[in-house]
């Protein structure tokens, strides 16, 4: 394993040191030296960007409901269980400055141009961050608003559709990237195989591998060029990585 060569990325911070997407797992991830903290966004009732994964924050905060049901100001009235409250993007990229690469996930239609102004007043540039959506109209829309920064496609459970296995993976690659301005490739799940690598990297693709337990691929992150991993604890995926002599 080309260790040089290999990137770590703590996945909504991390979800196994602190709780996902907060202050704390941003901290946590700026202190292990991490090159990306992936996170998500999503837009309020009023316009503005937080971070936060789920649709709802009923899992994670003292509340119940959508998250954009709620203006920001009744979204500070909620904690998650160890005190923290949710963050706006703004307080992330005061937080983050560049000590660390963002790697922005967009979780909420019709939000780019809010995500895109904050990104421009903080000065990212395209070697600064990486912006990423499960959504093609989010990537063409912030492509449009600024086509010199790297963009990524994430892709999930699709993959378990028979159809996208050996000879199906160039097939759906084709129909689901066609002219899509991406440079990244964010894979998980039922995406991790050769056949789909393959024909993703033959479309000059980079390869994010966001698996839950990335471990099992170590054996194909060379084969497959796989330059960033996303993990839950990017530190320890590192340190296992650098066990085996890489």
């Amino acid at each position: 394993m080309r260790m040089g060569r290999m990137m770590f990325s703590g996945h909504r911070g991390t979800r196994l040191r602190a709780i996902e997407n907060t202050a704390a797992a941003f901290a946590w991830c700026i202190a292990k030296g991490l090159d990306y903290i992936e996170f998500d966004v999503k837009k309020t009732r009023d316009g503005r960007i937080v971070v936060f994964h789920d649709e709802r924050i009923d899992a994670l905060l003292d509340g119940a409901g959508p998250v954009e049901g709620f203006s920001l100001e009744e979204l500070r009235r909620f904690r998650y269980r160890d005190g923290q409250g949710i963050q706006t993007l703004e307080e992330f990229f005061e937080q983050v400055g560049k000590r660390a690469r963002p790697m922005l996930e967009i979780k909420s239609r019709n939000s780019s141009r809010l995500v895109m102004e904050l990104v421009r007043r903080y000065g990212y540039g395209p070697g600064d961050i990486l912006i990423q959506s499960f959504d093609r109209r989010d990537i063409e829309e912030c492509h449009a608003l600024d086509p010199r920064l790297p963009y990524g496609l994430c892709l999930g459970g699709l993959g378990k559709w028979p159809l996208f296995r050996k000879a199906g993976a160039e097939l759906f690659i084709g129909f689901r990237i066609g002219k899509l301005p991406v440079e990244w490739l964010n894979i998980d799940g039922p995406f991790i195989y050769d056949e789909f690598v393959d024909a993703a990297r033959r479309r000059g693709l980079r390869i994010i591998l966001g698996a839950d337990n990335p471990e099992r691929y170590f054996d194909k992150l060379d084969r497959w060029g796989v330059e960033i991993i996303n993990a839950d604890d990017g530190a320890a995926i590192r340190g296992m990585l650098e066990k085996r002599g890489g």
